[in-house]
């Protein structure tokens, strides 16, 4: 190559390389060629937009940005090729193009980027016979995150590039540079970059320990991987213990300040996390609860800190208008429910050697709303005979956060059937969650505080 003198290095082969570009125009959002796809061209149209391009550049001087457009025109050209002579012979023409303006925008890094992209596809045993065409995609690609290091398109550019090349370890390490600047990553590519994890090892690898990603990723890896959720479970909780200690030193410090920090801790403890997770996060709320003096709330969340959440089965019951006569069925049901329906009962099995000390009932978002005097718990130890524990319970309310909680707060004793009944024929449908969610039980076990 005549200007961009990068040696020559083993590439990928051909048909991979191919598929590389269709897969890299599909997912990098840093060039105009995007434009020129989203007016769907024919193929046809497409040719003579390219022709059109190329006796402009022609007649005029020669800029940066002409040769850039026609360098995205012909790689736009080659993607709707299905002649390989003539895919190659378009991508060289393409090189070439993006070579002449690199001569004229040598810090580009979207173009440098560009230009190792198609340069990578063509592989090392074809030469073009054009200048600026021949060179080595590895150090153009290093080049543009050197000049660009905290551009996101061309961190994840690069990283599909390695990926390409084999080297995962390297791909993972750009991924993780991209991700750290924050939200500025597009969803598209998030989505990629989350497709390509699949042990905890690789989600160690790629992304931060730290708000706010923390939060979208713990959500992102429930939803991607729910049949294979325990792979990631240890370390999903050691990367969001890590985040919670950066937040805490951050607030304490007065760098993130208190609105924030406690936004940020709701949004994990929503995600979904484990139990001590969950209690690292209870004491942290339950102090800046207390710098704002709301001392119920404080003081409920250090009590549940204190306790651990019990593994039971659930179940939902419609229309459960003999609650202390009706057995529970059709355990492990999932899904949304809404309790403040029509004498509705939420129903679950507790394990043996628990003690439930608190159960707790959550609405999904703070404008529900739920009567004490109508929430009924009821107990049996073999799923027929049930007890009313209305008199010896102790029911509280709570707005925490975004979410309408109540506690409930159950004598000592040692059921194994549990069930809570709207006692009501209303059909308010005000109190709303995902079963999972919609009901928690505590006990006092391992893990507590």
């Amino acid at each position: 190559m005549k200007s961009i003198a990068y040696p020559l290095i083993a590439l990928l082969s051909a048909a991979l390389a191919c598929l590389s570009l269709l897969e890299w125009q599909h997912a990098r959002s840093i060039s105009d060629i995007d434009d020129l796809r989203g007016m769907k061209l024919g193929k046809s149209a497409l040719a003579r937009s390219v022709e059109g391009l190329r006796r402009a550049n022609s007649y005029s001087v020669k800029t940066a940005d002409g040769e850039a457009r026609l360098f995205d025109a012909l790689r736009l050209q080659a993607e709707s090729e299905k002649d390989a002579d003539t895919r190659i012979a378009l991508l060289c023409e393409a090189l070439q193009h993006g070579g002449e303006a690199l001569r004229r925008a040598p810090r580009n890094g979207a173009l440098l980027m560009n230009w190792a992209n198609v340069r990578q596809t063509l592989g090392e045993s074809l030469e073009c016979g054009r200048p600026l065409t021949q060179g080595n995609f590895r150090a153009a690609m290093n080049s543009a995150v050197a000049f660009e290091p905290s551009n996101v398109g061309v961190l994840f550019s690069a990283g599909l590039i390695s990926q390409w090349a084999g080297d995962r370890a390297q791909a993972f390490a750009l991924y993780r540079k991209a991700l750290t600047l924050g939200e500025v990553t597009t969803p598209s590519q998030r989505e990629y970059i989350g497709r390509q994890i699949e042990s905890g090892e690789d989600l160690a690898a790629v992304v931060p320990a730290r708000f706010p990603q923390i939060v979208e990723w713990t959500q992102r890896i429930k939803r991607q991987h729910p049949q294979s959720e325990e792979l990631f479970t240890r370390t999903l909780e050691r990367m969001q213990m890590e985040a919670l200690s950066e937040a805490e030193d951050g607030h304490t410090s007065g760098a993130i300040p208190q609105e924030m920090h406690q936004q940020r801790l709701f949004g994990l403890l929503n995600a979904g996390v484990s139990s001590p997770v969950r209690q690292k996060i209870d004491s942290l709320l339950a102090s800046l609860f207390a710098e704002v003096g709301n001392k119920p709330i404080a003081t409920y969340l250090t009590e549940r800190k204190s306790l651990s959440e019990v593994p039971v089965i659930r179940t939902f019951a419609e229309s459960d208008t003999r609650p202390h006569k009706s057995p529970l069925v059709g355990w492990n049901r999932i899904g949304e429910r809404n309790f403040d329906d029509f004498y509705s009962s939420i129903g679950f099995f507790v394990p043996d050697n628990h003690r439930v000390i608190l159960v707790e009932l959550q609405g999904r978002n703070e404008t529900s709303n739920l009567s004490m005097s109508l929430v009924k718990l009821f107990a049996s130890n073999d799923n027929q005979q049930w007890v009313e524990l209305e008199n010896e319970s102790r029911l509280e309310s709570y707005r925490i956060g975004r979410r309408y909680i109540v506690a409930i707060h159950p004598p000592p004793d040692t059921f194994r059937y549990w069930k809570v009944n709207f006692a009501s024929s209303s059909r308010a449908r005000t109190f709303g969650n995902e079963l999972a969610s919609l009901v928690k039980v505590y006990s006092k076990g391992e893990g507590a505080q």
